[in-house]
């Protein structure tokens, strides 16, 4: 009996010590040639949607996520409107320019608002794609 605990312990042991050394590793940080930046669909989790909070006519939507490391940023964000009235926005996370070296693996959270225009749209409901994740929103 007391051997057959013995490997399911060991390989909990193992797992333990690859995951402490995985949580260690550091990326080095390097812009793109050139010094441009180099944009990538940043990782949304949940996206909600304030009709109020926007004015006349404009929707505030909050999408939420997640950046691999602290040397990342929300770049930038773009924003279209379907054939059907649905919306679609892409956010783009980036490198921070003032990044050192190295970049610890450590998730950074982020909380990102796009203000859209709603006042051409007719009352009803609509959905929100931000990153693949969706939410809906009524209009009165």
């Amino acid at each position: 009996m007391e051997r057959k605990m013995l490997i399911p312990v060991a390989v909990l042991v193992s797992l333990a010590a690859v995951s402490v050394a995985a949580s260690l590793l550091v990326i080095p940080v390097n812009d793109s040639p050139g010094g441009e930046r180099t944009f990538t669909p940043a990782m949304v989790t949940e996206v909600s949607v304030d009709v109020a909070a926007g004015g006349p006519g404009k929707a505030v939507v909050t999408a939420r996520g997640y950046n691999p490391n602290p040397c990342y940023m929300i770049g930038k964000s773009e924003t279209g409107t379907l054939h059907n009235g649905d919306f679609e926005i892409v956010i783009y996370r980036t490198m921070r320019q003032d990044a050192g070296p190295e970049c610890i693996q450590v998730v950074s959270y982020f909380e990102h608002n796009v203000t859209i225009d709603v006042s051409d749209h007719d009352p009803g409901t609509y959905t929100v794609n931000v990153n693949s994740i969706s939410a809906e929103f009524g209009l009165s």
